[in-house]
């Protein structure tokens, strides 16, 4: 008795997909800031280039900054545009802590990534 089998179908291979590259960040700072005088920070992330005025805040709970997105205009002086509180080493955690809605969906940001690595180097 004869039987006839069908050939295997053909197995499609699977590729991990890649993870996607993580952006470049630099952070430039110009002075250090205090209570009464801003620095001019400059966040460089995936080549786009955005300034800040930081400024040291006092605090109760921790290091605290903020920072003032400065947007240029064609006409005249620059205007403020987004401000955000950044809290560097909270007295109840390690853990850095910023009020932009990047931190509030992933638990980090570019600014205080930015802040803790300038801390990290000495530069505030």
């Amino acid at each position: 008795m004869s039987s006839l089998t069908q050939p295997a179908p053909a197995v499609k291979v699977r590729r991990p997909k890649k993870a996607p590259a993580k952006p470049q960040r630099f952070a430039r700072l110009d002075d250090k800031p205090t209570v009464d005088e801003p620095a001019l920070l400059t966040l460089h992330v995936a080549g786009v280039e955005t300034d800040y005025w930081l400024r040291l805040l006092p605090s109760d709970f921790g290091e605290a900054f903020r920072l003032m997105k400065i947007i240029p205009t064609n006409d005249g002086p620059a205007e403020l545009g987004e401000v955000y509180d950044v809290l560097i080493e909270d007295a109840y955690t390690s853990a850095p802590s910023c009020q932009c809605k990047g931190f509030l969906r992933w638990g980090h940001c570019k600014h205080a990534d930015a802040i803790k690595a300038l801390r990290e180097q000495g530069k505030l």
